[in-house]
């Protein structure tokens, strides 16, 4: 055996992207694998409800509006297999990417209860994310039974009505955990804003948060900032002198590596000019005053959005991901120069490490274009390209996929979904077993 390995660490690996299933046969299989596969298993919780489960069917109960509480007084035997599965769990309210599945909401009153028993008992001490489908307000008074030492990422989300809680929650967790880096807020902010600014500006040494609406970002932007995302309201097209005269307030973020904007093309742009230092990430959902626009608008947006970048672009640009509303599908394919000017662009930005293309065009690229991908993007490592299902599907063959592969040693996914047909669904899973591919690479259609 490897010297640098030892048996916890190989059956970590072992156990590592395997399904559900697989987990229960291991254990079974081996008795070695026990702890492991329950620390996989039991690592990321939707709710706490299977949680809650474990402990003695006399103390819970399913009420009907289908959230778990407790009928009874907890007892000091009741704690037993909590303990034993509670010291598990890294990830919380993290949704669809969950290893345990569980959709039942917790009653407020657990939480209340779970509070009680601090700082006699220590909840959650390995606990690293907390999530939406946890934080709601019904258990802002009782969140520091969540908070640990080991916590470092935190999402809020809430409505007009819970804002206060919610930001007083948020301004406390630079006391209540150390280790805490990043931090999502989502929702509507009071109505006087000058009254929460104070109590966000402690926000100021996290690297993650999210500006929803017209937050002023001179309230808000830290010099140690990361990243910021900006997003406007989903009614129809904002003009320019609507926006928040603190808009180039960005430009005091000189640590900023992300942005992800969720705006129409004009606000892009005076997002991007207000910029001043190199970014590592831009993230692009193009918004339209139309459920349904053409190609040939979609085509224009994204040509404006890839010129903006290549000439905003620092050294440190590796990620980039544009999604647009899909086009009408009567549109006529654009002429291939149109969509060579287009993606021009961003074929002269060198370090991309990862693009991801949401939009009705891509249904129009060909093998002549990943070659091109192959060419000028050489450190590639996950390219997405996704569709339309209602257009028509080009035939991306193996003249274009092998190029891409070939050039892009570092490629380890790649995502074509409505793009190729369904008979070059056998080709992408025998790409795997092709000797040119890296190890660990993965391929969906």
């Amino acid at each position: 055996m490897h010297r640098c390995l030892n048996i916890k660490e190989l059956f970590t690996m072992i156990i590592e992207n395997r399904s559900v299933e697989t987990y229960v046969h291991l254990a079974v299989t081996c008795h070695a694998f026990k702890e492991p596969v329950l620390d996989r298993f039991w690592c990321s919780l939707n709710t706490l409800a299977p949680l809650i489960r474990t402990m003695p069917s006399d103390l819970w109960e399913d009420t009907e509006d289908d959230a778990i509480t407790f009928r009874r007084s907890l007892l000091p035997t009741d704690w037993e297999r909590f303990d034993y599965y509670e010291h598990r769990i890294k990830q919380l309210g993290h949704g669809l990417g969950c290893n345990i599945l569980e959709m039942t909401s917790v009653h407020a009153d657990v939480f209340t209860i779970l509070a009680g028993y601090r700082p006699v008992r220590t909840f959650f001490r390995n606990l690293r994310a907390l999530h939406p489908n946890v934080l709601h307000a019904s258990i802002f008074p009782s969140i520091t039974t969540f908070i640990g030492s080991n916590l470092v990422s935190v999402v809020f989300a809430h409505d007009i009505h819970e804002s206060h809680q919610a930001i007083a929650s948020v301004s406390a967790l630079p006391y209540l955990s150390p280790k805490i880096q990043d931090i999502e807020y989502t929702g509507t902010y009071p109505s006087n804003i000058l009254e929460a600014s104070n109590r966000i500006r402690l926000l100021q040494r996290f690297r993650f948060i999210l500006v929803a609406d017209i937050l002023p970002l001179a309230d808000v932007a830290g010099d140690s900032f990361r990243v910021i995302f900006f997003k406007v309201s989903n009614t129809a097209m904002i003009s320019p002198e609507d926006l928040p005269t603190s808009f180039t307030e960005i430009g005091r973020c000189r640590k900023l590596n992300i942005i992800l904007l969720n705006a129409v093309i004009h606000n892009i742009q005076r997002m991007l000019d207000a910029t001043q230092c190199d970014l590592g990430c831009v993230n692009i959902v193009d918004k339209y005053d139309e459920e349904s626009i053409g190609l040939d608008v979609q085509l224009s947006h994204f040509t404006r959005i890839n010129a903006l970048l290549a000439e905003h672009r620092g050294p440190n640009l590796t990620h980039v991901v544009l999604r647009f509303n899909h086009g009408d599908i009567i549109n006529l394919p654009p002429p291939p120069a149109i969509l060579v000017k287009a993606f021009s662009p961003l074929l002269s930005i060198r370090m991309l490490r990862y693009v991801h293309i949401t939009a009705s065009f891509v249904q129009y690229l060909n093998n002549s274009w990943l070659k091109c991908a192959a060419k000028y993007w050489p450190y590639l490592q996950s390219l997405y390209l996704d569709g339309n299902t209602h257009l028509p599907i080009i035939d991306i063959s193996l003249s274009g996929l092998f190029p891409l592969l070939r050039g892009c040693p570092h490629l380890e996914c790649l995502s074509l979904r409505y793009v190729i047909k369904p008979f070059c669904h056998t080709l992408l899973e025998g790409l795997e077993r092709n000797t040119v591919l890296s190890n660990g690479f993965k391929c969906r259609s």
